[in-house]
């Protein structure tokens, strides 16, 4: 299944933003919608683009070198 231009979009912001609750506002779309694209990505990508905490969310490595091949 091909990745999402949408789903691409979404994960670049929450990248840039570092919070869903942030991009979620920037986008104008619930941090619910972003959350589930996020899975999405990885579930199709097999790799795990984000850590999650309390303070928000952090590229991995394969997050960082997924968002400079998503440029």
């Amino acid at each position: 299944m091909p990745l999402s231009p949408r789903d691409l979009d979404y994960f670049l912001e929450v990248a840039r933003q570092g919070q869903l609750a942030h991009a979620s506002s920037h986008l104008d779309v619930t941090a619910a919608a972003l959350s589930k694209a996020i899975r999405r990505l990885e579930w199709e990508t097999g790799l795990a683009l984000f850590e999650r905490s309390g303070q928000g969310m952090e590229l991995t490595p394969y997050g960082g070198a997924f968002r400079e091949r998503a440029l």
